[in-house]
């Protein structure tokens, strides 16, 4: 029996579910296979976490059944001892799929002596867990601790680690170079990706020749998907519906969202609600539209929580920029008349929405980092 594949988004895809990415994911998996260090980035809602989460640490589990795989999200961290809580937790986790031998636990107690690992299962899910059993003081593993703990296990079995929007440790003081140090200790072997979605904080701390991590591994982009591709997967889960998907058409929805995943399935999920009691059909320009006019309509509070963070200027340099859609110089005569701002003031609002990831630097200028709240940014505020 045939499949019926949706749209999903909202959520971390699984592999049947991801838009090709066949290029990256040999990357990765070479990464893993030969234990290298990789820092891998792109924009947010580009499929960078399904791939690590869903595509890369079944494949190191495949090759290592027993092996530690740590997955660990970095966003918005405020201090060193918020990192230590989440790597704690993540490799508490880790430690729980992975079941490490008595005489390894046994060897925790020895490294650490606040530690009595506690192994049990979930009462509801039935689902194995493990705890440190810290006491005293003691709430999280040092950064020492945690990565001499990865690097022993590594030796005994193998390990993975892979650090999500990594680039958001640069705001605490001294964090990035105590971080280099510990992770400079690491065995050869030990594959290590680094990931995020700030490519110009990411590059600063990586590519500058006096940044901590300067040299520090490989570098990857995630691919743009193609419009041959999202054609593809798209009319697998049109097809169902009785709906056709003309390339034409794939190709204005995919210049609509900037090519990002996400929005572009969002807006498919949505045509094949639109479509689903009349007759088979094949999608048109208008068709997007509706669609998009639908979705922003929904998503209309979501919005306007959001641009209520911002200052009133925040608010102009933004609306500014959805009506002009794309903007090569920020601080040219004609975006700082539109705006009423100065050259210095669109400087430092420029620098805090691309640090905050509402904005993004493409090749051709400076485009909204989010597509639909473009759209609403252009239609609904005036």
């Amino acid at each position: 029996m045939k499949i019926c594949r949706s749209f999903a988004f909202d959520v971390v895809l699984e592999e049947d579910d991801i838009c090709n990415l066949i290029n990256d994911r040999k990357i990765l998996q070479e990464v893993v296979k030969l234990g290298h260090r990789l820092v891998f980035f792109g924009r947010r809602k580009t499929g960078k976490t399904s791939l690590l989460k869903s595509i890369i640490i079944p494949y190191f589990a495949e090759r290592r059944s027993k092996g530690l795989s740590m997955y660990v999200d970095l966003m918005n961290v405020s201090s060193e001892e918020d990192v230590c809580r989440r790597m704690t937790a993540a490799l508490e986790a880790s430690y729980a799929r992975s079941k490490p031998s008595q005489k390894f636990l046994n060897g925790l107690v020895s490294l650490a002596k606040s530690v009595r690992p506690q192994f049990s299962i979930d009462s509801l899910s039935g689902v194995p867990t493990f705890s440190f059993g810290l006491e005293g003081s003691y709430r999280t593993l040092s950064l020492e601790q945690l990565f001499t703990q990865i690097a022993l296990y590594h030796k005994e079995v193998g390990a993975l680690i892979i650090i999500d929007e990594f680039q958001d440790i640069s705001e605490i003081d001294t964090l990035p170079a105590r971080m280099r140090s510990v992770m400079q200790n690491l065995p050869s072997d030990l594959p290590v990706i680094i990931s995020g979605s700030k490519k110009h904080i990411l590059s600063k701390m990586f590519a500058d020749p006096k940044a901590p991590f300067s040299s520090w591994g490989r570098h990857h982009e995630i691919g743009a998907i193609s419009v041959d591709d999202y054609l593809l997967y798209a009319n697998e889960r049109f097809e169902p519906f009785g709906i056709s998907f003309p390339v034409e058409a794939c190709e204005y929805l995919m210049k609509r969202m900037n090519r990002i995943p996400e929005p572009m399935n969002m807006v498919c999920d949505r045509l094949t609600r639109i479509s689903k009691n009349g007759p088979r059909k094949e999608i048109q320009m208008e068709d997007i539209e509706a669609a998009i006019s639908l979705i922003i309509e929904e998503r209309s509070p979501l919005f306007i929580e959001r641009i209520t963070r911002f200052t009133e200027k925040e608010q102009r340099f933004l609306k500014v920029l959805s009506d002009l859609q794309i903007i090569a110089l920020p601080t040219g005569k004609l975006f700082l008349r539109a705006t009423g701002l100065s050259a210095g003031g669109c400087s430092a609002i420029l620098n805090r929405l691309e640090d905050q990831t509402m904005i993004y630097r493409e090749p051709d200028g400076y485009i909204l980092g989010d597509p639909l709240l473009a759209e609403y940014l252009r239609l609904k505020v005036r």
